[in-house]
């Protein structure tokens, strides 16, 4: 019977926050979200990376990157998407020591993601060493959902023009009460002076 003493180790950035558990620290890994808030419909890019700092090739090493409900992870640029639990899988194998390595993730709010509701994106790295000893390394970052830039922008779409049908018919009515109120303005105008 061996006792084993396992140390915490817990970095904290801007939107970043890494966790390694391990007796000693084998691997590097950390997941960057950007913001600190999300808007509902925004496309947010996560960003993970990976390390082993030490001196033995890791075998078996699998990473998992999971999104709350709130989230829908569109693509990943490695590994498969898994739409069914709303991960992504990367399945790397052997990471030889000294090696690094990264992936990126787009994943959509929902667009009923409340203010200030809490996300959550999870990624946990999972590997055996040469003694056959089972570790893993986990990353993770909280975010809140955040008010639109405004109720209008709302309505006709982020952009300039609206991305919607509803938002060019609201358009459309909104152009034609403005000619409307200009023909009757002026022709409160013509009236007075004739």
């Amino acid at each position: 019977d061996t006792n084993v003493s396992i140390t915490t180790t817990t970095r904290t950035t801007k939107a970043t926050t890494a966790v390694t558990r391990t007796s000693a620290t084998l691997v590097t890994l950390t997941l960057d979200g950007g913001s600190e808030t999300v808007t509902p419909r925004e496309e947010s890019t996560y960003r993970v990376s990976w390390k082993n700092e030490s001196t033995q090739d890791l075998k078996n090493v699998v990473l998992r990157v999971i999104f709350p409900q709130a989230m829908t992870v569109k693509t990943a640029d490695r590994g498969v998407v898994a739409g069914t639990d709303n991960s992504v899988i990367l399945e790397i194998g052997t990471l030889a020591n000294g090696v690094s390595g990264g992936m990126s993730i787009v994943a959509t709010a929902s667009r009923s993601l409340a203010k200030d509701e809490l996300i959550v994106v999870t990624a946990n790295m999972v590997y055996t060493d040469t003694t056959g000893v089972q570790s893993d390394a986990v990353a993770y970052v909280t975010q809140h959902g955040a008010v639109e830039q405004s109720q209008i922008a709302n309505i006709f779409g982020a952009g300039l023009f609206p991305a919607t049908i509803l938002g060019w018919a609201l358009l459309l009515v909104l152009i034609l009460i403005l000619i409307l109120l200009g023909n009757i303005l002026y022709g409160k105008m013509v009236t007075k002076k004739g």
